[in-house]
């Protein structure tokens, strides 16, 4: 009987590719995409953290019935926070010099 054959995890070129794709910087394609992944609004009593402003309204209404939402000024707060937290820098870049 043969025994369990063994899954190699990383293989030299596995590695290899994933390190070509940390270097790359993902270009003007998906800036929309990697901007509107983030979470922005943190609750500022459980520190619970939502993506978007309805299901933050909803978590404040669920979970917080007795504390005020000012919609505006929670959306002024995660639009400074998110300009304070933002890189514009790049992590590497596909035109490395050699």
């Amino acid at each position: 009987m043969g025994g369990k054959a063994k899954f190699k995890k990383h293989t030299a070129a596995d590695l290899e590719r994933r390190q070509k794709q940390v270097n790359k910087g993902g270009g003007k394609t998906g800036v929309a995409t990697r901007a509107a992944a983030k979470l922005n609004f943190t609750c500022s009593i459980c520190m619970s953290a939502s993506p978007d402003i309805k299901s933050y309204e909803q978590h404040y209404t669920n979970k917080h019935p007795k504390a005020s939402f000012d919609r505006d000024a929670m959306i002024a707060t995660a639009e400074a926070l998110r300009e304070a937290s933002q890189d514009h820098s790049v992590n590497g870049s596909h035109h490395k010099k050699k």
